[in-house]
């Protein structure tokens, strides 16, 4: 949501929010277990499979209800939102975890994935006598020299 605020001289700026949510099931007791995987693409039939636990459905529902708007809305805090939605029963808010933007690749690491593969893998992955290998995550490329990735 696009959101008109001022900044520190009173001037209008534009400023952007998101919001989500993401409910998970975790069990904690033998009878709220995950229940078994439905069957395969074979043709069999899904319907009934497995038994739905009624209060997964029930969070499933409750989440379902969550307007974009709660969501952006600076006003409504996650324990507000958390209470609207299952206040019957029972809201516990855990301190907040700082999330981090940071790649744990290394030379080392890569290294030992290049040691996996087969002789015909590495020959086919040299440039010029190297292999270059780039991080998909913090786009950093690693190259290795053909004695560093062969067996001697």
């Amino acid at each position: 949501a696009e959101l008109l605020d001022r900044d520190e001289n009173g001037k209008p700026r534009h400023r952007w929010r998101a919001g989500g949510m993401v409910a998970q099931f975790l069990p904690e007791a033998p009878e709220r277990m995950r229940q078994p995987d439905l069957p395969g693409g074979d043709g069999g039939d899904a319907e009934g499979a497995f038994e739905v636990d009624d209060l997964w459905d029930e969070a499933s529902v409750m989440v379902e209800t969550i307007d974009a708007d709660e969501l952006t809305d600076p006003m409504v805090g996650t324990e507000r939102l958390l209470y609207r939605l299952f206040h019957e029963r029972g809201v516990k808010v855990y301190p907040p975890q700082a999330v981090y933007d940071k790649c744990s690749c290394s030379r080392e690491k890569l290294r030992d994935v290049l040691a996996g593969l087969s002789q015909d893998d590495i020959d086919h992955s040299m440039e010029d006598g190297k292999v270059a290998v780039t991080c998909e995550f913090c786009s950093t490329t690693y190259r290795f020299e053909a004695t560093e990735v062969r067996p001697q």
